[in-house]
């Protein structure tokens, strides 16, 4: 699976490198869009041929996501590749990164709140979503450090949380789709008063569902409704 942030870096013989995304920066803020590379290939019609080998890159968030105290040169650049094409030279690959890490600045990480699309940071070294305050599509934090989902209010579809160290939902009202807590230490719901799908639970303290209103079914709760 694409994570964010997906960028496809491409060169062709005598030509300089160059970097596609589908974030952008528009007067009225930045949108973060589709971080599938087959979605930027199709965006910026990218055809891979033997003379122009697009190369899959990721940027993969560590420490806080955004806000002030977000530090993105130590994020964690990667080649999504199994195998990476035959301009990936040290000197290429240098190149290549600097030019994402570029692109990346663009989106001011440090006044970001909001994302109006899916979020994938699962595995990742992320320990903060920092100053976020909404997530339009999937937020995805299965497998990171993640103690709290802090000023997150809402998210638009679907919030996995399972093998996280989440303990407290912080802010959050709303997830649009499913929200699965399965073997976290939450206790409580908190501030949540509504799921659009199902709501998984199994594995986790919490006791009272009471005030939350949950679209589809709920999945291993123990306690009073």
């Amino acid at each position: 699976m694409c994570k964010t942030f997906s960028f496809t870096v491409t060169h062709a013989p005598g030509d300089e490198l160059a970097v596609y995304d589908c974030n952008e920066v528009t007067p009225e803020g930045v949108v973060i869009g589709d971080q599938s590379h087959s979605t930027i290939a199709e965006r910026h019609g990218l055809r891979e041929s033997y003379t122009c080998e697009p190369a899959k890159c990721e940027i993969h968030p560590v420490g806080v996501l955004c806000g002030p105290d977000v530090d993105i040169s130590t994020w964690e650049f990667v080649l999504d590749e199994e195998r990476a094409p035959r301009w990936w030279t040290p000197e290429n690959a240098d190149k290549a990164e600097r030019l994402c890490r570029e692109r990346l600045a663009r989106l001011d990480m440090e006044h970001l709140t909001s994302v109006g699309w899916n979020l994938f940071l699962s595995g990742s070294q992320v320990t903060s979503l920092g100053a976020l305050t909404s997530v339009g599509g999937n937020l995805d934090l299965r497998d990171t450090r993640i103690t709290s989902l802090g000023a997150l209010t809402s998210v638009g579809r679907n919030l996995f949380l399972e093998r996280t160290q989440v303990t407290s939902l912080g802010a959050l009202k709303s997830v649009g789709g499913s929200l699965d807590l399965s073997g976290t230490q939450v206790t409580s719901l908190g501030s949540l008063t509504s799921v659009g799908r199902s709501l998984f639970l199994s594995g986790t303290q919490v006791t009272s569902i009471k005030g939350v209103t949950v679209g589809g079914s709920v999945y291993g709760f123990q306690g009073v409704e």
